[in-house]
């Protein structure tokens, strides 16, 4: 009995060792995805960025959890830290900054005006 609560002990420590962010995780930072890539280079950028330890790691919990092929291109904005999994989803659901703009348009403006805005 001692020996599988120890051994439990022992993989519990490990699995959230290998899915908590690094210590110097770049919260705040962007990172850009491009359409296409694969999930050997998102793994590979995301671990120079310091989002991730372990490449290996998040290429398994993707693809164990099914997520691979549902990375979607974009620029992510990484705040707070996340583990492993919130990045995975974070990626495949698309929480992509907006590419949207503002744009003011002032009272008694006619078409020509916002065109040359």
């Amino acid at each position: 009995m001692a020996f599988s609560i120890l051994s439990f002990i022992i993989i519990f420590i490990i699995y959230v060792s290998f899915h908590l962010p690094p210590k110097d995780f770049p919260v705040g930072s962007i990172i850009t995805i491009e359409s296409g890539e694969s999930l050997q280079s998102v793994s590979d950028l995301l671990y120079q960025r310091h989002v991730i330890k372990f490449p290996f790691v998040f290429r398994a919990h993707a693809i164990i959890s099914g997520e691979e092929k549902r990375i979607i291109a974009g620029d992510y904005l990484l705040s707070p830290k996340l583990t492993t999994g919130e990045i995975i989803k974070l990626l495949t659901q698309g929480d992509a900054l907006s590419q949207e703009k503002i744009i003011k348009i002032i009272e008694g403006w006619n078409i020509k005006d916002m065109a040359n805005y």
